[in-house]
Order: structure tokens, then sequence, then C-alpha cells
């Protein structure tokens, strides 16, 4: 029985291999980061995270990865363990949490 697949079955069929690659990615960065001893504490980097973030809005974990000399896993971790200071959405952009009653705007 054929079935005809429907631009949302071709989306998520494509969102589904693309998290494949992430994760296939992110595991050989990581071996290869560990080897070049670019492992980063996440205090460390979240600090180093918040300073990119300050010059712009927002950025991707790629981006802020090629910035900082992380791993975009790092920063996907230190960004999770973190969520009171930064917000990521399902897409890959990271932005700090704008938070209520900051006078330094």
């Amino acid at each position: 029985m054929d079935r005809e697949l429907s631009p949302q079955d071709v989306v998520a069929w494509m969102r589904e291999q693309a998290s494949k690659f992430t994760a296939m990615a992110d595991g050989i960065e990581e071996t290869f980061a560990i080897h070049n001893g670019r492992k980063a504490t996440i205090p460390l980097l979240s600090d180093r995270i918040a300073e990119v973030l300050s010059e712009g809005k927002s950025g991707r974990f790629a981006q802020i990865a090629a910035k900082v000399d992380a791993s975009e896993r790092d920063i996907r971790n230190a960004v999770a363990t973190n969520a009171d200071r930064f917000v990521a959405n399902e897409r890959g952009w990271v932005s700090l949490v704008n938070k209520k009653g900051d006078d330094h705007g």
C-alpha cells in the first residue's frame, strides 16, 4: 500500500535525521576536544558564553562554540545547566535571560 508523504512528514523525518547527525558530530567533536585538552568547566564556560552573548542579542550554538573554543555539546550542556542565565530555542539560538527590573540596559 503506497502512502503519500505530507510536507509535515518530510520535515519531521529531516529533523530526526538532523538530530542523529548532530549527535554524531558532537561525539566526534568531543573526542577531539578531549585529546586537545580543550575541556572547560561549566562555570568558566558559562561566563565566556555570557561575554559572547553580551556582544550581541543572541547567537547559535555553533557560533558560540567557535568563539569560546569549546565543543557545541559543551555549550549546550552549559546553557542547559544555567537556565537562569540563558534561553535556548529548538533551532539552536541562545540568548541571555532578560531579567525584569534590571537597570543595566
